[in-house]
């Protein structure tokens, strides 16, 4: 038997949707809300050589699935951000949660070289943060919604 909560009431089902309708309260749903956490603070160069500060920003714990083994492993989305303040504001940032996620894009292939082993690889998609999902097929499948 199926438990529902209704207004304070337990229900043994949901009553039908047209109730909703007779002027009775839907129960209120929990929005959902995706956070990224400022994890680090780096230096980088532009064009001109001179540097500046870019945020390292970290997504919330995924599970995914290996391609190679087919078995699940952890991971975590990480990218830099560039920010308009100084590098002396930019460490007060780190901690700091932000509303929005980091998606996944598809991009050109482009050669990545491993900064611990200096391995060259290719890769064909690139990381961007995301302050609101604007809608739900956003939210479900973490890629911008075509307009």
């Amino acid at each position: 038997m199926d438990i529902c909560l209704f207004g304070g009431t337990y229900l043994t089902k949901p009553p039908h949707p047209c109730f909703w309708g007779s002027g009775i309260p839907a129960p209120k749903q929990k929005s959902i809300f995706f956070m990224v956490t400022v994890s680090a603070v780096e230096q980088r160069k532009n064009a001109k050589n001179e540097l500046f500060p870019v945020l390292i920003i970290t997504g919330d714990l995924e599970i995914r699935t290996s391609k190679s083994t087919g078995k699940p492993y952890a991971a975590v989305s990480k990218m830099s951000i560039p920010c308009a303040f100084d590098e002396k504001v930019a460490q007060q940032m780190i901690g700091k949660q932000l509303k929005g996620q980091i998606q996944r894009l598809d991009c050109e292939e482009y050669d990545y070289v491993n900064p611990d082993t200096g391995e060259v690889v290719k890769l064909s998609y690139t990381y961007q943060y995301c302050p609101n999902p604007s809608n739900l097929a956003e939210v479900i499948t973490g890629e911008p919604a075509l307009s």
